[in-house]
């Protein structure tokens, strides 16, 4: 009987056998965004987005040295190719058995789409309509990425797009 409690202590998570090290920490992590779109002049869109970041240590270890990574991924207005908006660190410390909850800096995010502009040229019957094409310039939001490291080792990951996982890469 002794042997299989021992068992049960080294190969069960959380058991018997308690460290203080990441591997007993125990995150809940929700991110929600925060932002508005603006639709002056027609066609240019000015967006901001910030995220709000909230942590939940629901076990009895605490961290000191929780370093948050969080990333805002856009798209170019002309080629649709994915860009990093905005990116950076966010070090706290988290008690055990707590939340915290944590924002990001708010960035602003302008694009325009492609669009026809007109000129009218003379008066009455004799008035001519010209237009022609303006390319699509600037960015759009697509999504974010948020990790969650202790004592360097990856904790807690959420991406808005499956696809932003691979796009930014393997955990650092």
């Amino acid at each position: 009987m002794k042997t299989l409690l021992v068992l049960a202590a080294l190969f069960l998570p959380g058991s018997l056998a308690k460290g203080a090290g990441p591997e007993n920490l125990s995150l809940r992590l929700h991110v929600n965004v925060v932002g508005k779109a603006d639709y002056k002049g027609g066609d240019t869109k000015t967006q901001t987005r910030s995220l709000e970041i909230a942590l939940e240590n629901t076990g009895k270890t605490a961290s000191k040295e929780l370093v948050i990574q969080w990333k805002l991924y856009g798209h170019k207005m002309a080629t649709r190719d994915l860009v990093d908006i905005k990116s950076g660190n966010i070090k706290r410390s988290l008690p055990a058995e707590s939340k915290i909850q944590v924002s990001t800096e708010t960035v602003k995010i302008t694009g325009t789409g492609e669009h026809s502009v007109s000129k009218r040229k003379g008066h009455g019957r004799n008035a001519r309509t010209t237009s022609r094409k303006v390319p699509a310039s600037g960015h759009e939001y697509y999504g974010y990425s948020v990790r969650v490291y202790d004592q360097g080792k990856l904790v807690a990951s959420e991406f808005s797009q499956p696809s932003l996982e691979k796009l930014d890469g393997p955990p650092k």
